[in-house]
């Protein structure tokens, strides 16, 4: 959006001009896109910025808090009892179908019968003009939401003043929020919740056709939330590892490149830290052979008398004929229970054969009708046996003999490492001390790093185990409901879009942060007057870091004030140039108190900007010096001064430079 003009009528210190009774700024476009409206305290610039506002929201951002009505008390006072007025503010701005949009909040006044002024009516409309035919939009709030959001206002409107505080007024979150609104990722971010919502309704919906569906569903769907943030932990930890080990092997290098002990120090050092990193690896991998070592003889040796117990049962079965079974019992059972004998002839009860018979049976072990499976248990019991450690203890000791060797070897060479430190700590070079601190302090990141990437490791490998049995379970209840209908596919296809969605997201928002961290960087060495800073850093919460060249850190409120509020603007134009809206910039006091070197920098910087952006600066005399206004002035389209009409009560005008 264009910002084409401002008309005022009776708000507050601008009552309007004789004429038609509005006060009117017109704002430069094209090639000259930058507007100045100069006036000093009490004239009526940040009443500008309310008036836009106002006009837009229905809410004066930028106003001290007060009582003073809205409406221009001079107009107030000529009237008479019975008689109304009305305060308008009405802004034309051209959208990118260059259709002329016009913003227009009416606000009724009048004074009864007792001389007392009382608020009237409000109303608020937007029309569209395309030339042709203008039509109003009955969903002003649509309108607003579609193309000058709310939340994005002080990404567009802002208070130079006020913009010296920014990073303590504003939380990261909020920030972080301002910028997915910004690039648009908000509509991503809403897809994917609207997607999620999809989701739990299927899953839900599966209740119905398998109780338990649901539930291992949903354990799913929260162990891969785990598993994904526990990834995104781990790559975040990484990143911050091979960032201090880039920033440790810098700071050693100029150690090194110091000639004498520090030199010579730092490279035993070094090499005593390479062998610690691979006595440490030695170390874990005799743990693990430790524990495997246990886990794998743990079998034989628990269960070593009750194999030899069953290998003597088997071995008496065997001497009894009960394996391998001359006769089975439930073979003798039958030709009883028949009377019949193997030979066909009858067995009768109380006959002779049948008593033999039965004598048979009652001598033959049960046994003998499982001979085949007993056989298979003696075989295994045999080949376990024969498997039984023999060296047990001797082999134990020497795997625990090699840990505690490789323990005194890391303890040694970590003694070294802490006395080269302390040696090196108690140098006079005062450089040395300090980057020796800041090494310390690199380290102790640095391994920080290692063990919160080490922990998200784990847990995604936990994760990703749990998965697999959910996976298998719920292909399991799959198969148990016949659960291959509609409502199926279109979970899968859910789950599809809502993984295509999620990585889209990422990577769009780390092309925007990238970006951003990149622009800010540009626009804040270009505007500030020292050439000390190197770069701009801004980390996933969005918080802001500044790097000088030697090195020192400092985060946005450890700069000075005229600092601080540079990094802010510097913040701000580069995410109003990224963002997906097409915006102006509107600044009140954009310069503050800063130093004449910083205005002087930005008066540089703006005109490279206006190529791209819409910028009106309301500036006080002492910001816009002599010096300033020669460095904008081919780039400025619109020039205005703010006067007070000493003539009459509270009125403020709008003039064209003089």
């Amino acid at each position: 959006m264009i910002l084409k003009s401002l008309k005022l009528k009776n708000f507050r210190i601008y009552k309007g001009s004789d004429d038609d009774g509005y006060e009117r700024i017109n704002f430069a476009s094209g090639d000259k896109n930058i507007t100045i409206i100069q006036g000093n305290n009490e004239v009526g610039k940040t009443t500008i910025m309310n008036a836009l506002t106002w006009c837009l929201y229905n809410k004066e951002f930028y106003k001290k808090e007060g009582k003073k009505p809205l409406w221009n008390s001079f107009a107030a006072d000529q009237l008479e009892n019975g008689q109304e007025d009305f305060v308008e503010v009405s802004i034309e701005m051209e959208d990118e179908s260059n259709h002329l949009v016009t913003f227009k909040r009416v606000l009724k006044f009048y004074k009864n019968d007792l001389g007392k002024v009382i608020r009237g009516n409000s109303t608020f409309e937007i029309t569209e003009d395309d030339g042709i035919n203008t039509r109003e939009y009955l969903s002003t709030e649509t309108y607003l939401n579609k193309h000058l959001p709310l939340k994005l206002r002080k990404y567009f409107l802002f208070n130079g003043e006020q913009l010296g505080k920014f990073f303590d007024l504003s939380t990261s979150g909020n920030i972080k929020d301002s910028v997915d609104q910004l690039s648009q990722l908000n509509l991503l971010n809403r897809l994917v919740s609207h997607l999620d919502s999809i989701e739990t309704t299927h899953i839900n919906k599966s209740k119905d056709l398998s109780p338990n569906l649901a539930n291992i569903r949903n354990k799913i769907k929260t162990e891969e939330n785990k598993c994904k943030n526990n990834q995104k932990n781990r790559d975040n930890a990484i990143k911050t590892k091979e960032e201090l080990e880039s920033k440790i092997k810098d700071l050693e290098d100029q150690i090194s490149s110091i000639k004498g002990d520090p030199q010579e120090l730092m490279n035993e050092r070094k090499d005593k830290e390479d062998k610690l990193d691979k006595k440490i690896k030695k170390i874990k991998d005799n743990d693990k052979k430790y524990k495997k070592f246990l886990l794998d003889k743990f079998f034989y040796i628990l269960g070593y008398e009750s194999l030899n117990e069953l290998q003597t049962i088997g071995e008496g079965l065997a001497i009894q004929n009960f394996i391998p079974a001359d006769i089975k019992k439930s073979f003798l059972k039958q030709l009883l229970d028949n009377k019949i004998c193997i030979c066909g002839e009858p067995l009768e009860d109380g006959s002779d054969h049948y008593q033999h018979v039965l004598n048979l049976f009652n001598d033959t072990n049960p046994v003998t009708d499982i001979e085949e499976e007993v056989n298979t248990l003696l075989g295994s019991t045999k080949v376990h046996i024969s498997d039984y450690p023999k060296n047990f203890k001797s082999d134990l000791a020497n795997i625990k003999k090699d840990g505690k060797n490789l323990e005194k070897e890391r303890k040694a060479l970590n003694d070294r490492i802490v006395e080269i430190d302390n040696i090196l700590d108690n140098m006079d070079a005062q450089n040395i001390i300090a980057i020796q601190n800041k090494l310390k302090s690199y380290r102790t990141s640095k391994e920080t790093a290692i063990k919160e990437s080490v922990s998200a490791e784990l847990a995604i490998n936990a994760s990703k185990a749990e998965l697999k049995k959910l996976y298998k379970d719920e292909k399991e209840e799959l198969k148990k409901a016949g659960q291959y209908d509609e409502n199926e596919r279109r979970l899968k296809f859910i789950k599809n879009i809502k993984k295509i969605s999620n990585s889209l997201r990422d990577e769009i928002s780390e092309d925007m942060h990238n970006k951003l961290e990149n622009a800010t960087t540009d626009i804040f060495t270009e505007m500030h007057w020292k050439t000390i800073y190197d770069r701009v850093e801004i980390d996933e919460n969005y918080l802001v870091t500044v790097f000088q060249k030697d090195g020192d850190i400092n985060t946005a409120n450890d700069l000075s004030d005229g600092g601080s509020l540079t990094l802010a603007l510097a913040f701000t134009l580069a995410l109003n140039s990224l963002s997906g809206f097409e915006l102006p910039i509107v600044i009140d006091t954009p310069m503050g108190d800063l130093d004449e070197d910083i205005q002087m920098n930005i008066a540089g910087f703006l005109p490279s900007y206006s190529k791209e952006k819409q910028i009106a600066l309301l500036v006080k005399s002492k910001e816009y010096t002599k010096e300033f206004r020669e460095s904008v002035i081919d780039y400025v389209g619109n020039e205005y001064k703010l006067q007070f009409d000493g003539n009459n009560k509270g009125i403020s005008r709008v003039r064209p430079w003089s």
